[in-house]
C-alpha cells in the first residue's frame, strides 16, 4: 500500500490479495475501509512526492481533471496537451 510524502495512507492505492481482500469483506461488518483493508497489509511503500492527485474535495477533483502541472508532472499525449478527463 502506498503512503504519501506526509506519512498518510492511501488505501485506494494498493495492490490487494484478492483471495484475501473476498474473505475479509465476507466476513467484515463495519463501514471504513481503513477498518476493512489494515488487516491485508503486507507492505508500505512510501512513494516520494506526490505521484498522484489526491482528492478529497471538489476543487482537487477540479484541479486534477485539468493536470494542474504545478503539483505532478502530467503526461501528455504527444501534442502537449494533457488528456482530457
Amino acid at each position: 500500500m502506498a503512503v504519501d510524502g506526509d506519512g498518510r495512507e492511501q488505501w485506494l492505492l494498493g495492490v490487494w490479495d484478492t483471495a484475501a481482500l473476498r474473505e475479509a469483506l465476507g466476513r467484515y461488518g463495519g463501514r471504513s475501509l481503513r477498518g476493512l483493508l489494515a488487516p491485508l497489509v503486507a507492505a508500505r511503500v512510501t512513494l516520494p512526492g506526490r505521484p498522484w492527485f489526491d482528492c478529497d474535495t471538489m476543487d482537487d477533483l477540479y484541479e486534477a481533471r485539468l493536470g494542474d502541472t504545478t503539483r505532478v508532472p502530467f503526461p501528455t499525449t504527444g501534442g502537449g496537451a494533457p488528456p482530457g478527463p
